[in-house]
């Protein structure tokens, strides 16, 4: 089945996708050796609950 998605859904999956590549743009101005991956995390869940969304 098909669901088709409204305006208001269009424009949410924009804004979430411009979220998204901001976060890996500056998760890889921070990968260099020796970072652990809970690191990333982290940093991924602070960044996204300051831009009002969740992991």
């Amino acid at each position: 089945m098909i669901h088709l998605k409204s305006a208001r859904e269009i424009e949410l999956m924009h804004n979430a996708g411009k979220l998204l590549a901001a976060v890996h743009k500056e998760i890889a101005k921070r990968i260099r050796p020796g970072i652990t991956t809970l690191e990333i995390d982290q940093f991924v869940e602070k960044f996204l609950a300051e831009h009002g969304a969740t992991p």
